[in-house]
């Protein structure tokens, strides 16, 4: 038998109709490194919660998954290590140390046997310089390193990673996939994980499933997989394998240098604190112009998306101004929700309502007689939301909220759109969607400001592209003049262009 086995799974939320997982079946050996892709909302999520009998959703299951021979509900809660996408999600300490030290302590050990475990682990992921470092002060890619180490601890038989990375900068994306590589590959732990950023671990595991409309469409090694899905024309999977099997991270034909156009947002001499006591921003200048997509990058916690809640008037700056065609935004403040559409980067601090479909109808309420029901129709029609209307915010992936999310604010049709990391969550598909409503926006004359990890997006979508660190950000820039000398952050289509002399 398989260490993992799936066989005939099904299951679906309380009072949803359709199936969120449709006669899975899947066997997996022990050591394997299995890579679970797929649209967002097919049930990928819903499939790794039911592997632990701690987070498991609430609903009708049927089917049986055992794990080492054990149901799922018999499995010791430390055997099965389940690593979240938001780095934040699963640290309850002050510092490193006592958050590495909670874990052990949940499963009863000794003093000894703690020390034990802590010095090796420590020292094999390298955590002595961090080690009494504040948690609230690590950049997200060393929190979930020390998520990573706080699950290795327990000496976990599975680990299992939803969308690890989703939050994550590109140079610590590297790091944390390295790390996982050389996990699965030294400790023959079996692994599971999700991702939408899959380019450069692809041909590195040992099996790819495929889950499409709440069923397996595919599973194989990774050459087979891609032979399979080619020689058998399987169209659904295609869009999935672009950057696999071919560049596709070109830009767009429409996206070239722009001309400047009216200037519509200066930021001069803005800094903000959250302390009074350390500066997150110090003197900011920043320009933008109609028509324009311009992309912000930098490590996880130097200050993107306090910039962009100042941006849309969320935060209001200790000193400096800001201002929309030339006018403050503290005097025109009730013209704010009008003019800037913004989409946050923690999705469910936006939801208020019981279903999808009440946010619509509120945003509808609120818009009265300049609520554009033709283009409602036309979104609903390029991103076939519908199908979750009735559903409430909790029971819907978080892609599916993300993208509710961007087109509540595509429906306001703001002269400036805010986008914080947009793209998490959300398959390539959608992501071209995405790019290409952007463009269509910007050939309208909408100004676009987003942040974004997703360095391949940017590149292919983006006008110009800027990079904030030291509490600053640098001038945007036309986006190839932008990458032309660029060492790390670079679009996986140039990356093999690039060699350091």
């Amino acid at each position: 038998m398989s260490f993992i086995s799936v066989e005939k799974v099904n299951f679906s939320y309380p009072n949803c109709n359709t199936k969120a997982l449709k006669d899975i079946c899947l066997e997996i050996e022990k050591g394997e490194l299995v890579l679970i892709i797929g649209p967002s909302g097919s049930g990928k999520s819903t499939l790794l919660s039911l592997l632990k009998h701690e987070i498991s959703p609430t609903g009708k299951l049927s089917g049986q998954i055992l794990i080492d021979e054990k149901k799922v509900d018999e499995c010791k809660f430390y055997e099965i290590g389940y690593l979240f996408q938001n780095p934040n999600s699963q640290l309850v300490s002050d510092n490193v140390y006592h958050e590495l030290i909670y874990s052990l302590k949940n499963i009863n050990l000794n003093e000894d046997e703690i020390n034990e475990r802590l010095g090796e682990i420590v020292t094999y992921l390298n955590l002595n310089s961090i080690l009494h470092s504040k948690v609230q002060n690590l950049s997200g890619g060393n929190k979930q390193i020390v998520n990573i180490a706080s699950l290795l601890l327990m000496y976990p038989k599975v680990l299992i990673l939803d969308e690890p990375t989703s939050q994550i900068d590109p140079i610590h994306y590297d790091e944390i996939m390295n790390l996982v590589l050389k996990l699965n590959k030294e400790s023959n732990m079996t692994t599971i994980i999700t991702e939408h950023r899959y380019d450069n671990i692809f041909y590195q595991v040992d099996k790819v499933v495929f889950i499409n409309d709440s069923k397996v469409l595919l599973c194989d090694e990774p050459k087979k997989f891609v032979e399979t899905v080619y020689k058998h024309n399987i169209e659904e999977i295609k869009p999935f394998l672009k950057g696999i099997v071919d560049d596709n991270q070109k830009k767009l034909p429409d996206i070239e240098d722009k001309l400047t156009g009216e200037k519509i947002l200066k930021v001069k001499d803005v800094s903000f604190t959250y302390d009074n006591k350390i500066l997150n921003l110090n003197n900011v200048d920043f320009e933008a112009c109609e028509g324009e997509i311009i992309s912000i990058v930098g490590s996880n916690g130097c200050g993107k998306t306090t910039f962009l809640k100042l941006l849309s008037g969320i935060y209001y700056p200790i000193s400096g101004s800001i201002k929309i065609y030339n006018k403050k935004y503290k005097k025109i403040k009730n013209d704010l929700w009008k003019l800037i559409g913004y989409v946050p980067q923690d999705v469910n601090e936006f939801f208020t309502f019981d279903t999808i479909k009440d946010e619509f109808e509120f945003l509808e309420r609120k818009m009265g007689d300049s609520f554009d029901n033709e283009l409602y129709k036309i979104l609903k029609s390029q991103y076939n939301f519908e199908k979750f209307l009735d559903k409430h915010p909790i029971d819907v992936s978080g892609g599916e909220k993300q993208l509710i999310i961007i087109i509540l604010q595509l429906l306001k049709k703001s002269k400036i759109l805010i986008l914080d990391e947009p793209t998490k969550g959300l398959d390539p598909i959608l992501k071209e969607r995405l790019g290409k409503t952007l463009v269509e926006i910007s050939k309208g004359k909408g100004l676009i400001i987003l942040v974004s990890h997703d360095i391949d997006f940017i590149y292919k979508y983006s006008h110009k592209c800027c990079m904030m660190f030291n509490h600053k950000i640098t001038k945007p820039v036309n986006i190839d003049k932008f990458f032309e000398k660029k060492l790390f952050f670079l679009p996986n289509s140039l990356k093999d262009r690039r060699k350091i002399v």
